[in-house]
């Protein structure tokens, strides 16, 4: 197990993620924030909380879809042995044959445009969208909902806002499991050191990882989600530990605990 940024680390970027989001709210004024599950749902909360507190105007309409890099695994699978370095090669250099195939082999643009739509007044036209989110890293998600939305409303204007924090979900996890459940802290850190030891991995810190949010996917080609639940087969590996409904604690507890810290940081 890698050992996670300090919370103070992860409040900071959180912090100032919401300044400048709030700040760019204010300028691009857009008609829609779009979030991006499953880890854009944290920004958006404490965006929405200093919006609350500076603002007397209500928080423009939000709708949610389920894009991150996930969606590339279908496409990597029908055209082996492509591999994510191929795969952003393809989205940087030139016609994107994946960016063809998301548009003519998916019906994402018409998913996407129907949770846009059921979120947004008829009587509204959209002008500018705001997509909110945690962190780029290669930037595969921000190029697929940029083409997602542009094919649904070629004449809207996009910004994608996510400088929040990386590895926050890694740093609320550990933090949790080591508060409350040091025991098994204790063993997972052990597992992990013999793991590196054989030149693995440990999946549980994975699997830690993404539970934190508290959703998960329904299908691969879906933009939709579903709360993670004790019969989700992300817990198979997490059980022999600790039971189903003790790590289904982990998301409310993991909100609570940065809401309260970054809500502070705020105030200080």
């Amino acid at each position: 197990m890698t050992e996670a940024p300090p919370l103070s680390k992860i409040v900071a970027g959180f912090a100032t993620g919401a300044q400048a989001a709030v700040a760019l709210l204010d300028t691009f004024q857009p008609n829609l924030v779009l979030t991006l599950m499953h880890s854009g749902m944290p920004p958006l909360r404490v965006t929405q909380a200093l919006w609350q507190t500076t603002h007397e105007k209500p928080f423009p309409p939000v709708a949610g879809a389920n894009i991150g890099r996930e969606k590339l695994r279908p496409y990597l699978m029908l055209n082996p042995p492509m591999d994510l370095i191929d795969l952003w090669f393809d989205l940087n250099v030139g016609n994107s044959k994946f960016l063809t195939w998301v548009l003519q082999e998916t019906d994402w643009v018409a998913q996407l445009a129907q949770k846009i739509a059921s979120s947004v007044s008829p009587n509204v036209t959209l002008q500018r969208i705001l997509v909110l989110d945690d962190w780029v890293a290669q930037g595969f998600t921000q190029k697929l909902v940029k083409v997602l939305l542009t094919a649904a409303y070629p004449d809207v204007e996009i910004r994608h806002y996510a400088t929040f924090a990386n590895a926050w979900c890694d740093t609320l996890g550990q933090l949790w499991l080591r508060k409350l459940h040091p025991e098994v802290y204790r063993v997972w850190w052990r597992l992990a050191r013999e793991a590196k030891l054989q030149g693995k991995s440990l999946p549980l810190y994975n699997d830690l990882c993404l539970l934190v949010p508290g959703t998960e996917d329904i299908a691969p080609d879906s933009l939709d989600w579903q709360p993670i639940t004790a019969h989700s087969r992300l817990l198979d590996r997490l059980t022999p530990y600790l039971p189903a409904e003790e790590w289904l604690t982990l998301p409310a507890w993991a909100e609570a605990t940065l809401m309260d810290h970054v809500e502070k940081a705020l105030l200080t």
